[in-house]
């Protein structure tokens, strides 16, 4: 169903469904009307699952972005303490959060800096342990707004799979009213079909 209008479809699964509830003497709609209501409930909790699992992607892409911005902002306090004390040697580069990782490689830079000069820098020790508990903390982020992005585009295609669903319902559906009332039949056209079901031609 390419190109398919997600409204257009379900306008047209609504009146679908509510000529199937006005017409239930008819045999073929005995036929369909389960089928149409099946992939409605389809439809709905795949949208529902799909939506939840968008939130949860975005909540762990903004935990994972503050932490990183935590480390990037650790890594230049550290920075600015080590030009206080008059430092040399130390990674000086400019990186932003959202360079993962370049932060990543500079941080460890800065905490193998910090570990080899705990003698005669104040403050080393606790600096490169905050560092280390970011990077842990960072990585850790990052792999669970992975994770919730893949499974948000698993439940993402199972309701773009169940929207396909709805389609060919729909398509099987106009057929089956075609041939009981004609492509002329006012009943017929009082369901507004979406081109995207399929072209005006001849049911077999």
């Amino acid at each position: 169903m390419a190109n398919a209008n997600v409204i257009e479809i379900e306008t047209c699964l609504k009146e679908a469904l509510k000529f199937c509830e006005e017409h239930q003497d008819l045999e073929f709609i005995r036929f369909y009307h389960p089928r149409l209501e099946r992939a409605k409930k389809q439809f709905e909790d795949a949208v529902k699952a799909s939506d939840l699992h968008w939130l949860q992607w975005q909540k762990e892409s903004q935990e994972d972005k503050i932490v990183w911005k935590h480390m990037a902002n650790e890594y230049l306090a550290a920075q600015r303490a080590l030009v206080r004390q008059n430092a040399v040697g130390y990674p000086n580069v400019r990186v932003r959060h959202w360079d993962e990782e370049a932060l990543l490689g500079y941080v460890e830079e800065m905490i193998a800096y910090l570990d080899e000069h705990k003698a005669d820098i104040e403050d080393a020790g606790v600096m490169s342990e905050k560092l280390q508990r970011l990077v842990g903390k960072a990585l850790k982020e990052n792999k669970d707004e992975s994770e919730a992005f893949k499974n948000y585009q698993r439940y993402a295609t199972q309701r773009s799979n169940a929207f396909g669903v709805i389609g060919s319902a729909l398509w099987e559906f106009r057929g089956a009213m075609r041939r009981h009332y004609g492509k002329r039949n006012p009943t017929y056209l009082s369901i507004r079909w979406p081109m995207t079901l399929n072209s005006d031609e001849t049911v077999l």
